[in-house]
């Protein structure tokens, strides 16, 4: 599902493209909204793992928030190339960083990496 997330975003930001700061079309529209879509989806699930995230993952989390959350409040307002490429960008990100975190939950990891190895360090 994550890898079709990912491909669905960056689908969204190529169509966008050609929108370059114009109003989207209606199949761009409707490619922003899947791509919105499936990360309403995995939104709940990153933030239930996210005590398994490093601080980078927390912080590069909360900045792609921050150009998903704009686009997918207003799907069909106008948008540039550069926004269109941080919405693609982000929503691979965050796919990215959820199956990380999966990964680490499935190997029995308790907490993120650094903590994991500083919490095991002889102190």
């Amino acid at each position: 599902m994550f890898r079709s997330f990912r491909s669905l975003a960056m689908l969204a930001a190529v169509a966008l493209c050609a929108a370059c700061t114009t109003a989207p079309t209606a199949s761009q529209v409707t490619a922003i909204q899947s791509a919105c879509i499936g990360d309403s989806v995995i939104r709940p699930i990153v933030t239930g793992l996210e005590s398994l995230a490093t601080p980078a993952e927390v912080a590069a989390i909360d900045l792609a928030r921050q150009a998903i959350d704009p686009i997918c409040a207003n799907p069909t307002a106008p948008i540039g190339t550069s926004e269109a490429q941080a919405f693609s960008e982000s929503t691979a990100q965050v796919a990215t960083i959820l199956s990380a975190l999966q990964a680490r939950k499935k190997s029995g990891a308790t907490a993120p990496p650094a903590a994991a190895s500083s919490a095991s360090s002889p102190g």
